[in-house]
């Protein structure tokens, strides 16, 4: 994931905003990493998908979901 992070900057905003078709993907894995790394550009998509994972109860990806909007309501960290 590191990898595709530095990928996606090297792309640019455009890169990042094509992550959010991957919103409604089956793989709740998917979505997720999709919300995280393009929360800087959709940052209303991303928290609504983050917040739909959160909501979901599925292990364990809900409890980051939950964890990282946590961090970003309070400041202590940024997806981006």
């Amino acid at each position: 994931m590191r990898a595709v992070n530095e990928e996606l900057k090297v792309r640019g905003p455009r890169a990042r905003l094509a992550l959010v078709a991957l919103f409604d993907h089956p793989n709740v894995q998917v979505r997720m990493q999709a919300a995280r790394l393009s929360f800087a550009v959709a940052p209303a998509a991303a928290r609504k998908c983050l917040q739909a994972i959160g909501d979901s109860r599925i292990p364990p990806q809900y409890l980051y979901a939950r964890v990282a909007l946590q961090f970003i309501d309070d400041g202590t960290a940024k997806l981006t």
